[in-house]
C-alpha cells in the first residue's frame, strides 16, 4: 500500500482497498500510505483514501506530520476544484 501510494498507483491502491488492505499501517519511521501520498503529492489518491476513512487523528510526532501533509492536500484539493 505504501509503495503504491509514493508512486501514485492509484489504479493498484484502489484494488488493494477492495480487497481489504490496511491502510492504517506506519513504516518503521511512522510514515503512513496517507502521508507518503500527501508528501507526494499524489492527490487523486489522497482523496481515495479519505474516501475510504482514512485518518491521521492521533497522537505522535509521525502523526502530526501526517496531519499536517493531509490538511496541506487538502488546500490543493480544494483550490483545484471547478467554482460555480
Amino acid at each position: 500500500m505504501y509503495l503504491a501510494c509514493e508512486s501514485g498507483h492509484s489504479d493498484i491502491v484502489r484494488v488493494l482497498l477492495e480487497a481489504g488492505a490496511n491502510f492504517r499501517t506506519k513504516t518503521l519511521h511512522g510514515d503512513s500510505p496517507i502521508g507518503v501520498a500527501c508528501l507526494s503529492k499524489k492527490i487523486d489518491i489522497v482523496q481515495q483514501l479519505l474516501e475510504c476513512n482514512a485518518s491521521v487523528n492521533v497522537s505522535g510526532e509521525y502523526y502530526v506530520r501526517d496531519a499536517q501533509r493531509v490538511n496541506s492536500s487538502k488546500s490543493m484539493i480544494r483550490g483545484c476544484a471547478p467554482t460555480d
